[in-house]
């Protein structure tokens, strides 16, 4: 069983193998209704801190009353990029790749419709 050390350096290595400046994965409690995203860098945690006004502990920052990846995750993340011009080229090259990967780990197309 992989550890969260162990997850971290997956997503790491994710992130270097994309090229990507943010790679965000979230585990979603929808019994406790709280998001936990596991942090790979110091700019994927400004991101989020800034996003979501979240605090980092142990390389997890947990916000409460996030559920919904396309309805309370992805619309704040893409109205920050679309506010600050970074290079608005490559961000929305990576708000393509994050709406392409939002949706993984298993979940099937028809339950996404509810969340």
């Amino acid at each position: 069983m992989v550890g969260k050390d162990g997850l971290i350096k997956e997503l790491k290595k994710i992130k270097k193998e994309n090229k990507l400046d943010y790679f965000l994965f979230a585990i979603v409690d929808i019994v406790n209704q709280v998001a936990h995203f596991i942090i790979t860098s110091g700019e994927d945690d400004a991101l989020l801190d800034h996003v979501f006004c979240g605090e980092m502990k142990d390389d997890v920052m947990s916000i409460e009353g996030l559920l919904s990846r396309k309805k309370q995750i992805v619309p704040p993340l893409e109205e920050h990029f679309a506010n600050h011009d970074h290079n608005h080229c490559h961000n929305q090259l990576g708000l393509d790749f994050l709406r392409q990967k939002v949706y993984t780990l298993g979940c099937k197309k028809e339950q996404d419709e509810h969340y």
